[in-house]
């Protein structure tokens, strides 16, 4: 099973950041956040909070692992985005018949 730890690590890695990007925003020394990556650190609701606004990911699947994680709504709104791209292209070949 993935840890909160492990799961914190992926939607930053997700979210092109390295741990650097993350002190400032967060508040914390290096040390502190890579103990949280590594689940050797508890971690606050209000840094969990932070960290889920810094990687645009669901706090709730950073918390609980329930939901869609960072990649998994990235593949989805891309997804999405080529397939509303072939239809308008659909559509745009139909008026011209």
């Amino acid at each position: 099973m993935i840890t909160i730890g492990e799961r914190i690590k992926a939607a930053r890695k997700a979210a092109n950041l390295t741990v650097c990007d993350m002190l400032i925003p967060m508040g914390v020394s290096r040390s502190t956040y890579t103990a949280i990556e590594r689940g050797k650190s508890d971690i606050k609701v209000t840094q969990l909070l932070k960290i889920a606004d810094i990687t645009n990911a669901s706090f709730t699947y950073l918390a609980t692992g329930e939901g869609y994680s960072s990649s998994q709504v990235s593949m989805i709104n891309t997804l999405i985005n080529n397939t509303m791209c072939g239809l308008s292209q659909i559509h745009t070949e139909v008026n011209k018949a």
